[in-house]
């Protein structure tokens, strides 16, 4: 998973050059004033009722479209779990409810061979300019990502498992905690209720994307 990491010298040039050049008395002109004051009184006059409503409303729609994905995902999950799926309630006194442990088994090989994937050395970082800096980045996200921190191969893999039974894979949410480091929170998918007209395999599609119990 090569990681190219731009030199940001010219960048950081140009921005001193204007932190150098900037007047530090000029303020704000007037129509910025003006245009600043005019959206603060329009969000000030906004009902905060409105927004609240509207997210509900967000809410109630992912909830419906989703809901037969999601009876599905249960019944995967229980499989997976070998615990009794829902379905079996309908099955009559004469029908078997055997559950067998062959998802389970499945799950497993298929976590098991993508953990195997990444070697110790999966992360490079390449910097020609500067290859000191390549070499510090990669130290350092080797330790952060490494098992007694973030423990990123191991929590990709727990979300694979996710997706492996039920078709989806849980959100891996990266957080830095001061005194620890960084960390990855993992979030079930149905904790999550996204736009139904997003596209699949985009991320950042869809006009909403609400947590719930996370």
């Amino acid at each position: 998973m090569p990681i190219i990491i731009p030199d940001p010298t010219n960048e950081l040039k140009d921005r001193k050059r204007e932190i150098d050049t900037m007047d530090p008395n000029r303020g704000p002109d007037d129509q910025e004033l003006r245009e600043r004051e005019k959206e603060a009184e329009a969000y000030a006059n906004e009902n905060e009722k409105h927004f609240v409503d509207y997210a509900m409303d967000c809410l109630k729609q992912s909830i419906k479209a989703w809901d037969d994905i999601r009876r599905v995902q249960e019944d995967c999950w229980n499989v997976y779990n070998e615990n009794e799926p829902v379905s079996y309630r309908d099955k009559a006194d004469w029908q078997a409810r055997v559950v067998i442990p062959k998802p389970f088994e499945t799950v497993q090989f298929g976590a098991t061979s993508v953990r195997k994937a990444f070697s110790p050395n999966f992360l490079t970082i390449e910097n020609a300019r500067d290859p000191k800096k390549a070499d510090f980045w990669k130290r350092w996200l080797d330790f952060e990502l490494g098992t007694r921190r973030a423990d990123f191969v191991g929590r990709f893999t727990d979300a694979t498992v996710m997706s492996l039974a039920v078709g989806v894979s849980m959100e891996m949410i990266p957080r830095w905690v001061p005194g620890q480091g960084l960390e990855f929170s993992l979030v079930e998918p149905w904790k999550i209720q996204r736009d139904p007209d997003a596209l699949s395999r985009d991320p950042q599609g869809g006009m909403y994307w609400i947590h719930q119990e996370w």
